[in-house]
């Protein structure tokens, strides 16, 4: 199934009934590692079986907007909502939120079968042809009545006719089971904006498209934000327990690797799960010194990534009680890192960038 992007999302969610909604609501909540007690139309009762133990939530779910103050911890809509309009102190998540925990709160496994259960098949298949989308993206030419303006139409056509025996090339070659998925919603890019294969170091697989690293961005401007738990989508629950940046080093190097960053961010967090983490951001001065950094980093701790010029690494402070569920934080945290301008990293890219130890 063809993942979905908001817009696509939003439409076929407003289509569902009352009922069907808090069904797709009860599974979603269900494969974010919640147990749903109670189903009744309109209404669920959900119980934590991750981070604090006995916690509860009371989720009221409607077609339309709220217009009165609804007793819940959380009200879904199977719409958008307009904030102005929404109740004061009323824990709102719209459609469009449901989209972002649908395709990045959870795995690929449990997003398959939560769209493959709640949407026919062909739901998200783009029913425009190929030679239409490659016509949008040519901008509007106005009338041109001379000679000239043919000309440059003819032209246009032939880049278009071009392109689309190239896609359709591209199309063939597509294997079902390693479909590409957006860490951010899908807009029409050229490739300059994902991770080239022509960077030193291991590429990212074709099948994930992660965002093309910054360039020059500050290391505290890609740091995750842990989020108010009302939003239900992102690091809710997640504490900050401090920050630190740094540009100078003396002595040998907290990471003990033997080279120096340009600048360095660190962040600890303290997750639902009671797990500290803290996370160290290097922005070195080029790609091929940050995979050099990656590899070392990646043999000291317990997990490194790099991502253009930058290198991530976790460390522990406190020796973490469950693996699992320290390793479950971590992948949860490093898929939270931000691009200032394309969105956030998303678990897959997260597996696609880590660097495997040696």
């Amino acid at each position: 199934m063809q993942l979905p992007t908001r817009e696509e999302f939003v439409q076929r969610v407003r289509r569902f009934d009352q009922r069907k909604l808090t069904r797709f609501v009860a599974d979603l909540y269900e494969a974010r590692g919640w147990t749903v007690e109670t189903v009744d139309c309109g209404r669920l009762s959900l119980q934590a079986s991750q981070g604090t133990p006995g916690e509860t939530l009371d989720v009221r779910v409607t077609e339309g907007s709220p217009t009165t103050r609804i007793d819940a911890d959380r009200v879904v809509v199977g719409t958008t909502t307009d904030i102005e309009r929404v109740p004061d102190d009323a824990r709102v998540v719209d459609a469009r939120e449901l989209h972002g925990m649908a395709l990045y709160a959870i795995n690929r496994d449990q997003r398959r079968k939560l769209l493959a259960d709640h949407f026919e098949s062909r739901a998200f298949v783009e029913s425009r042809s190929v030679l239409h989308r490659i016509t949008a993206l040519i901008p509007a030419l106005p009338s041109f009545p001379t000679r000239a303006g043919s000309v440059a139409l003819v032209v246009i056509l032939m880049v278009a006719s071009v392109a689309l025996v190239a896609t359709a090339s591209f199309d063939r070659s597509h294997t079902p089971d390693r479909d590409a998925e957006p860490t951010v919603t899908p807009v029409s890019v050229s490739q300059s904006l994902f991770e080239a294969s022509t960077d030193t170091g291991t590429a990212t697989p074709a099948s994930v498209a992660c965002p093309r690293a910054p360039t020059d961005a500050h290391p505290a401007s890609l740091r995750p934000v842990p989020v108010d738990a009302a939003l239900s989508v992102g690091l809710e629950g997640w504490e900050d327990v401090r920050q630190l940046n740094a540009s100078r080093f003396q002595g040998p190097d907290e990471l003990t690797i033997p080279w120096r960053p340009d600048v360095r961010h660190e962040s600890t967090y303290r997750s639902p799960r009671g797990t500290t983490i803290t996370l160290v951001i290097d922005q070195w001065s080029d790609r091929q010194s940050a995979v050099k950094a990656g590899d070392a980093l990646a043999n000291n701790y317990p997990t490194a990534l790099v991502w253009g010029r930058y290198t991530f690494a976790v460390v522990f402070p406190d020796s973490p009680s469950d693996s699992t569920n320290a390793n479950v934080d971590t992948n949860s945290l490093l898929s939270e890192v931000i691009h200032p301008e394309r969105g956030k990293l998303g678990s897959d890219c997260v597996d696609a960038l880590t660097v495997p130890s040696t």
